[in-house]
């Protein structure tokens, strides 16, 4: 009988056939479909499959910001990743989990679509009560993420008795967006006491900056069951950037999702001045046109 990863592996193989071929002749919404689901299914499957390897997750992160970036390129005719490379990736997805594959050099280069990679990856934060103050304070000094990557934490293990939660981040609005230098998000799980109660994560660098908004479509795992959290639990997002002059990272604003406003689908959430407001007792709002745009996507058992 086929296991899940097999058919997985068969059924996004003849996915990506069936986009790469629109793509190459031109069918951009055909193409955008295919890819689409492709990059769901992809995003929905992983928390679920056990016992793939460290070169495997990075082959299926790899993929996930390719389908990304040339989704950006048929969606918004940005330059990018070309209809030529998407034709590369066939091999990968037609030998994706087989063990002779991840030896294999990916074939394309992605480190280009950044700016220069920085090989020290952010820590995790602390766990334990922090004030806000000093939170903030701690968060402008950590190291910047690694480009392609970020500090993003793979799927965790299938929860038996709990419900999983998948966000993607699309983008996140702001006034003269484009002039952020290596802006990234930071995802924090945290009490109202400034508890964190799991690693934070780091989104790779914006794939594309525009007047108004900066794009990422990253895919985050919260690594806890989002229905066994403390009841005063909420996702908090920092939209970080780096200054060059002051060689630092600076938090420019923030968005929260409480534990009642998670439902699968589209979410928009508010933006808030800085600084981070673990307590939230004083929301102040940046801006009543720009937002936060994420899609979330349960997971259960």
């Amino acid at each position: 009988m086929e296991n899940n990863t097999s058919k997985s592996q068969r059924l996004w193989s003849t996915l990506f056939e069936r986009g790469a071929e629109a793509d190459l002749f031109g069918q951009s919404l055909e193409a955008t479909e295919a890819y689409e689901k492709l990059l769901q299914q992809i995003n929905l499957a992983i928390p679920s499959m056990t016992g793939l390897s460290p070169e495997d997750l990075n082959t299926l992160s790899k993929l996930q910001l390719c389908l990304s970036l040339r989704l950006q390129v048929l969606k918004f005719n940005q330059a990018s990743i070309t209809v030529e490379e998407m034709q590369s990736l066939k091999p990968v997805f037609a030998r994706l989990f087989q063990p002779q594959a991840r030896t294999l050099n990916f074939p394309v280069d992605l480190s280009r679509f950044h700016s220069e990679i920085v090989t020290t990856a952010s820590p995790a934060s602390p766990l334990g009560p922090a004030a806000t103050a000093a939170f903030a304070d701690r968060t402008q000094r950590r190291p910047r993420p690694q480009a392609t990557s970020g500090s993003l934490l793979p799927a965790p293990p299938p929860f038996v008795n709990g419900i999983g939660l998948v966000i993607q981040i699309e983008k996140i609005g702001h006034v003269g967006a484009e002039q952020f230098v290596d802006p990234f998000i930071t995802i924090t799980v945290a009490k109202k006491d400034g508890t964190v109660l799991e690693p934070a994560q780091d989104t790779f660098y914006a794939i594309q900056r525009t007047a108004t908004h900066c794009i990422w479509n990253a895919t985050a795992y919260i690594q806890s069951p989002i229905d066994k959290l403390p009841s005063d639990a909420a996702i908090y997002f920092e939209f970080k950037h780096y200054k060059p002059r002051k060689n630092k990272i600076s938090t420019r604003c923030w968005a929260l999702l409480e534990l009642d406003e998670i439902k699968p689908g589209l979410a928009v959430c508010e933006l808030y001045k800085k600084p981070t407001d673990f307590g939230r007792r004083r929301l102040r709002v940046l801006s009543k046109d720009l937002y936060l745009h994420l899609n979330l996507q349960l997971v259960i058992p």
